[in-house]
């Protein structure tokens, strides 16, 4: 961000990325293809782990512990 300047895409989902939070050293994303990614940014490792859900996701939060994802759903 300091630059401006692109340095990587995130792919792996299949619809529209609706959300996204930060935690810590992890960017957790969430679209409407029912998936939750969870990426390590610093790394440079994308899709390090994918949750699947029932419904298309529309919000999610991360506890700053890292160890709890919330999600809200088109469902509910």
């Amino acid at each position: 961000m300091q630059t401006g300047h692109l340095l990587q895409v995130i792919s792996g989902h299949q619809g529209p990325i609706a959300c996204l939070a930060f935690a810590q050293n992890t960017l957790v994303t969430a679209s409407w293809d029912h998936t939750v990614k969870i990426h390590a940014i610093f790394a440079r490792k994308l899709n390090v782990e994918t949750l699947e859900h029932g419904s298309q996701i529309t919000a999610i939060a991360v506890n700053s512990s890292q160890t709890q994802v919330a999600v809200a759903t088109m469902k509910g």
